[in-house]
């Protein structure tokens, strides 16, 4: 794939996945990694997408957050 050809939104939320999996010590960026970037980027769809469902996306986040951390943990 030519990251070159994806859009600058799209290209800033694999930058931010490879950034998370980083700071969470995992080798492998999967689409959990992808799905936190994308719920976090100002002004995306995604984010724009889950508040017109009525998703609260800090509370998805900080809810993704505990299952994480209670993974790593086991």
């Amino acid at each position: 794939m030519d990251i070159n050809s994806l859009t600058t939104k799209s290209q800033e939320a694999l930058s931010e996945a490879q950034s998370v999996a980083t700071r969470l010590n995992h080798t492998e960026v999967d689409s959990e990694h992808l799905l936190l970037s994308l719920l976090k980027q100002p002004g995306g769809l995604i984010p724009k997408l889950f508040e017109q469902s009525g998703t609260d996306i800090y509370k998805l986040i900080t809810s993704w957050r505990n299952t994480r951390e209670r993974n790593d943990n086991s």
